[in-house]
């Protein structure tokens, strides 16, 4: 999913929802993102298929003034840097 927009503008509720409490995390929340209702629909799909292992991996980014962070990773200001974007021919941008 991407969001943008200005600041301003409502991209972080519509992502996250409404964080009060932190009860907009749980996905049946009236005001809850699309992150937490995402997550939620995924587990409830694996939930079904009792008998496949299977591994789930999340990304969460943020570009910003032509940067790409990875804000799941390191949080130091120190180690953080900036991922690179990369344009194939045929592929696009990955």
């Amino acid at each position: 999913v991407f969001a943008y927009g200005q600041t301003g503008t409502g991209k972080t509720f519509t992502m996250e929802g409404g964080l009060e409490g932190g009860a907009a995390w749980s996905a049946d929340h009236a005001q809850s993102g699309m992150i937490p209702r995402a997550v939620s629909q995924i587990f409830k799909s694996l939930e079904h298929n009792i008998d496949i292992e299977y591994s789930v991996r999340v990304t969460h980014m943020e570009l910003y003034n032509e940067e790409l962070i990875d804000l799941l990773g390191s949080t130091d200001e120190k180690t953080v840097k900036p991922l690179k974007m990369l344009e194939h021919p045929r592929d696009g941008v990955t």
